[in-house]
């Protein structure tokens, strides 16, 4: 964790490296059930399903093996959102209206109420405002941060986050 009047997280490459070793065992388990599984329809389809769900996870994974940006900006400007392949990028703290630190299946987010969630949504692709409107509908906010690659403890980031948010006047906002 980079920090003086900024913060800048990073990937940490132990954790990516368990990922990816995780999603290898997942499209494992696909080959396996589609050569050695029974006939019908129901395994071949949990096989590919595997095989592609995962198999992409790992091909995301090594890009950002690869990848030495920081995968979180927080300065005197906003937010920069790097952390996956339809991450927010830049938010300006004048469209944050709220941070908060959420658990979804064992995962941390930074998740980020905006006042101008539109506006926001309108500069995006169509395949992120889908993404955003399934994760609307399970009661989440436009913009979470995926902090499953870090290292650093999720709780002391949100908590440097905050403290950054309030350090640039944005107390009335958090």
């Amino acid at each position: 964790m980079k920090e003086n009047n900024h913060l800048e997280i990073y990937n940490s490459h132990k954790v990516i490296i368990k990922l990816i070793m995780s999603g290898f065992l997942f499209v494992v388990v696909g080959i396996v059930l589609i050569l050695l599984g029974p006939e019908d329809g129901e395994m071949l389809i949990i096989g590919w399903l595997s095989i592609i769900f995962f198999g992409l996870g790992v091909i995301i994974l090594i890009i950002r093996f690869f990848s030495f940006k920081p995968i979180l900006i927080v300065n005197d400007f906003g937010i920069t959102d790097n952390s996956t392949a339809i991450a927010a990028g830049f938010i300006p703290w004048s469209n944050v209206k709220s941070i908060d630190l959420i658990d979804v299946a064992g995962v941390a987010y930074i998740s980020l109420d905006l006042y101008d969630k539109e506006g926001y949504l309108a500069k995006t692709s169509k395949f992120k405002q889908k993404v955003v409107e399934v994760n609307k509908e399970l009661g989440f906010e436009v913009v979470l941060i995926n902090l499953q690659t870090i290292s650093e403890d999720p709780e002391e980031v949100f908590n440097r986050i905050i403290e950054l948010a309030n350090k640039y006047g944005k107390k009335d906002r958090i």
